[in-house]
């Protein structure tokens, strides 16, 4: 099984083996993934570089059952969303999570995991994608179904040695984070105590006079002071409704929500991790409001999700944001990227 490897970038991780690579598959998820499909776009590597580097990465769950119809639904549906995003000349790298594979002996994958893999490859070589590898991973093992070699045992390969280690301390490093499973990788929508939202009213109603440079730098000064409590640990509460109240109001005037979220990008030190922040903690101010009053920080919250490489949460974000307004158009945007698979920074 050879390996793709993203381009040696700024805040980028490069993976120097299979092994490597799988590794940091859920921190592109943003989540361990089980019971499931994920589809890797290998795209060429850009002038001047010999690495092949990771695009969209697209997980779909396993068919219910191993019935061809199940399977073919599943199948259809996963190529053709990849493909619709995917770069004409990419390579695909295929992928099976399996709880029902066998562990003793021969890593195999069961009736459900195998029906799918077969029937994806068949799809991508019918539509002319060359398929890089066919792999069945368990939670400690993987192995390639298309290699014999000894470099690739019929048992499988462990998933965590001290190279896996290394890449995956430098993904944490960048800030980037796994939760155990999907469920756990959204952000938290209910609503903060009613006495709390009722204070965030009050402000927001009593902030929402003209928005002067002034009043815009204040409250931008506000917030980064807020990140920087947060990123130095001294600050894991809520924040005070007022405040809440007053950048309720202020995401509802573009220029001063645009500030807001150009805050991480000014910074020398912007990285995974303070978008990441951001995004919570626009959360939490989402949290302070219902209705359209909340739609603007939802999608402060999605647009710093996906800022920070973070997919899952950014479209959870902006799904909440379409929920509560369905014209808000800075949500629309970060679902647009996420579907043609734009990258934060560009690629």
């Amino acid at each position: 099984m050879s390996s793709p490897a993203p381009s040696q970038q700024p805040g980028t991780v490069v993976a120097d083996g299979p092994a490597q690579l799988l590794a940091l598959v859920p921190f592109h998820l943003g989540f361990r993934p089980a019971d499931s499909l994920v589809l890797l776009e290998v795209r060429t590597p850009r002038p001047g570089s010999t690495r092949e580097r990771l695009g969209v990465v697209l997980r779909v769950d396993l068919p219910p059952t191993d019935d061809d119809a199940d399977v073919s639904a599943v199948a259809a549906g996963a190529v053709r969303a990849l493909l619709d995003r995917a770069e004409p000349e990419a390579r695909v790298l295929v992928l099976g999570y399996d709880p029902e594979a066998t562990r003793t002996g021969v890593l195999t994958p069961g009736p459900r995991a195998g029906a799918t893999l077969a029937a994806v490859s068949r799809l991508l070589g019918a539509r002319g994608r060359d398929v890089l590898d066919v792999v069945v991973l368990t939670d400690h093992r993987f192995r390639s179904l298309t290699c014999d070699l000894a470099c690739c045992p019929r048992e499988g390969t462990p998933l965590s040695t001290a190279d896996v280690d290394r890449v995956v301390a430098e993904a944490v490093g960048l800030g980037l984070g796994v939760a155990p499973d999907r469920a756990a990788a959204l952000p938290p929508t209910t609503p903060v105590e009613a006495g709390r939202r009722s204070v965030a009213s009050a402000a927001r109603r009593g902030a929402t006079r003209p928005w002067t440079p002034d009043r815009r730098r204040a409250l931008v000064e506000e917030w980064d002071a807020e990140l920087d409590r947060r990123a130095a640990g001294t600050s894991t509460a809520l924040p005070a409704p007022e405040f809440c109240g007053r950048l309720l109001a202020g995401f509802d005037d573009l220029a001063t929500r645009d500030a807001v979220l150009l805050v991480p990008a000014l910074r020398e030190e912007s990285d995974g991790r303070r978008s990441a922040l951001a995004a919570a903690l626009a959360v939490d101010v989402a949290r302070h409001a219902s209705g359209t009053a909340a739609a603007g920080a939802w999608a402060v919250a999605a647009w710093s999700s996906w800022n920070g490489g973070d997919g899952v949460r950014a479209g959870a974000a902006a799904e909440e944001a379409l929920r509560r307004d369905p014209g808000q158009r800075l949500a629309r945007l970060v679902l647009q990227l996420l579907l043609v698979g734009h990258p934060p920074c560009g690629d």
